[in-house]
Formats: C-alpha cells, structure tokens, sequence
C-alpha cells in the first residue's frame, strides 16, 4: 500500500436546499444537521480513505450558499479532480439547473486535465414520502452520458451517502493519475 497521502479536490455544486452541506456532514462526520445555516463563502471538510491501496484525503469543498448569489469563484473549480452535481428529488426546478450547473462546471475549470472533469450525479432526500416526489433519476440522467454514475441519496438515512463518496474518489483519483501523466507527456 502507498502510504503516501494523496489530496484530492472534490467540487459540490447544486441549488441552495438540495443538501450538499448535509450530504458532506453525514459523509465526514456521520452526522445529520436538519437545517444548514446558509452563510456566504466556502470551505471544505476532509475524510481520508484508501482506494486500490492508495491513501487518500477527500478535501470536499462546500460553497455555504453562495449558489444563491451566482457567485462561485474561479479558486472554488480549480484543480478539481471531481464534481458532484446534486438535485433535490422532491424540488424539480433543482434538478432542471443540474445542466446550468454542468456548463458552469465545465466553463470555469482550468485546462489543466487530460479530459473534461468527472461529475457523478445525485438526487438526494429519497427518504421523503414517494408520492412527493417532483422528479426521477431516469430523468435527470437523460442530460448526462450513460457512463455518468448517478445516486438517489439521503444525507438523512443515510442511504447510499457511503456508496456515492467512494465512486466519488474512484473517479478523482482516476482523473488525478491521467492529469499526471498528461502533464508529464
């Protein structure tokens, strides 16, 4: 096993109230905040994980509602290795901006990479009552590649919060290696 620490940047966009923030605390810290304080600015939080006898640190950057003033800077898209774009299933108008999200995503990230950014899609609070719910992944996922992962979550539950991180590190990692050996070609 490498015990070399890898840091990894990791990008979530989506509207104001889809639960990033609670996706990130369920994730790093195991714990479930029902109503984030939206504040301006970013930040990010860090759980270290091994992926094919790599060391990683996932360095999960959450932008505290910034989403809301279109006010993502350039610092916040550079040198990503990986984005999570995630929908509120429950609000369809969220899941509608996933592509203005995606065109801003790949408008803002630098040419540093051998390839566009890997996303992975989510739609997140499965754990509200089905008959509420506005949207489906099939839908969602009609904008994105067939090769596009994509997540129901709930940072609530705790379904599949696991799951979606470690594919979410897969991908970064993989994007990390091919930025390495693009640079070094």
């Amino acid at each position: 096993m490498n015990k070399e620490v890898l840091n990894l940047k990791i990008i979530i966009l989506g509207n104001s109230g889809v639960g990033k923030t609670a996706l990130i605390n369920r994730y790093t810290k195991n714990k479930f905040v029902p109503q984030a304080n939206v504040s301006i600015g970013s930040d990010f939080l860090c759980k270290l994980l091994t992926v094919n006898d790599q060391l990683l640190n996932l360095q999960i950057w959450d932008t505290f509602g910034q989403e809301k003033h279109n006010a993502l800077s350039g610092a916040y898209y550079r040198n990503a290795d990986c984005c999570i774009l995630v929908c509120d299933l429950n609000d369809k108008s969220s899941s509608d901006m996933l592509n203005q999200w995606y065109a801003t995503l790949i408008g803002s990230t630098c040419e540093k990479s051998a390839g566009p950014i890997p996303i992975v899609v989510v739609g997140n609070k499965i754990d509200v009552d089905l008959k509420k719910r506005r949207v489906t992944m099939d839908h969602i996922m009609k904008s994105f590649d067939d090769n596009t992962p994509c997540y129901e979550t709930s940072a609530k539950d705790s379904i599949n919060v696991d799951e979606l991180f470690f594919i979410v590190a897969k991908k970064a990692l993989e994007q990390h290696r091919n930025d390495e050996a693009f640079s070094s070609g």
